[in-house]
């Protein structure tokens, strides 16, 4: 699959994932199948990084839309009745992942400067307090670093997928019914099909993800509440 093929099937999917999040009569199965979001994202935010013309502008429309959309949810939240605050907001996650890209490829360079690593350590405990927290971190240093050794990327993959819940708990009742973060290793077979190609890239297609997400999520949300 292109890049905006997987990007469909993650934003269609993170719809039922929200859904689930939000509406308690939701089956499970919805959290299930969101946990495989993230990952595409985050791989899809490592090939946009290496072949965007501006990560500068592409770190800060990203960061852009994350502002808005904090204001946007705070002003939901405030004007409505949820008792759960709306806090997703993977646009923060994956600005700082871009900003901690930006780092890692100075790192590269022979006789690195000590404020990139020092930036590069910031931007991580950042990446901590968003909501792809360690896991958005492990992603962008296995997806960047492994990009083009597949072979390598999917063993260090189902490690950061898997051993987290395995280590949090050995109750097979909490890690399917509490700690399922470890689902997130079905998304590897879907990572593997990338072909590498962009596919259909126009603006209106390109600013319409960065509207359906905030607007989904708004929408799901006030009918929650």
């Amino acid at each position: 699959m292109n890049a905006f093929q997987l990007k469909t099937l993650a934003s269609m999917i993170m719809v039922l994932d929200h859904v689930g999040q939000f509406m308690p009569t939701a089956p499970l199965w919805f959290r299930y199948a969101g946990r495989i979001v993230a990952p595409i994202f985050f791989f899809l935010l490592v090939e946009g990084f290496i072949h965007t013309r501006s990560r500068c502008k592409y770190g800060l429309r990203l960061l852009a839309a994350g502002l808005i959309m904090t204001l946007g949810s705070t002003i939901i939240t405030m004007s409505t009745a949820g008792n759960i605050p709306l806090v997703n907001n993977i646009f923060l996650s994956l600005a700082l992942g871009i900003a901690l890209m930006e780092c890692l490829t100075r790192l590269k360079i022979p006789n690195p400067r000590f404020k990139d690593m020092f930036f590069a350590t910031i931007i991580v405990f950042a990446m901590l307090m968003t909501e792809a927290h360690i896991y958005g971190v492990m992603m962008v240093l296995v997806f960047y670093y492994f990009k083009d050794m597949p072979r390598h990327l999917a063993i260090l993959y189902s490690l950061i997928a898997i051993l987290p819940s395995l280590f949090s708990s050995i109750n097979i009742k909490q890690l399917l019914l509490i700690d399922y973060q470890w689902m997130m290793i079905f998304a590897l077979p879907l990572l593997l099909t990338y072909n590498g190609e962009l596919g259909p890239s126009s603006p209106a297609i390109k600013w319409s993800f960065y509207i359906f997400y905030p607007i989904h999520l708004w929408v799901i949300y006030i009918i929650a509440t």
